[in-house]
C-alpha cells in the first residue's frame, strides 16, 4: 500500500483501516480524481499509480463505514 499510495515513510504501518463511503441516493457531486504520482524521500522510492479522490461536501456522502482491516505482515505468536 505504502508504494502505490506514495506513502511517507513516517505512515508506514502493519496494519490500515479501510473505509467506504457512498454519495447518497438522490444526490449528485462533482469528484476530482487524479493518479498518485511516484516520490522520493531519503532514497525511499514510491511507485504511486492508485487513483486519490477529492471528495468535495461531504454532507452528500454516507458516513465512513469501516469495511476491512489489511494486516502487512502476520501476526507475531507470542
Amino acid at each position: 500500500m505504502e508504494d502505490k499510495f506514495g506513502l511517507p515513510i513516517v505512515s508506514h504501518s502493519a496494519k490500515y483501516d479501510v473505509y467506504k463511503i457512498q454519495l447518497k441516493e438522490g444526490k449528485k457531486t462533482i469528484l476530482f480524481e487524479s493518479e498518485i504520482a511516484p516520490t522520493t524521500e531519503n532514497g525511499y522510492k514510491t511507485n504511486g499509480g492508485s487513483t486519490q479522490t477529492l471528495v468535495l461536501d461531504r454532507t452528500k456522502w454516507t458516513f465512513p463505514v469501516l469495511i476491512n482491516e489489511l494486516e502487512i505482515f502476520p501476526p507475531f505468536k507470542k
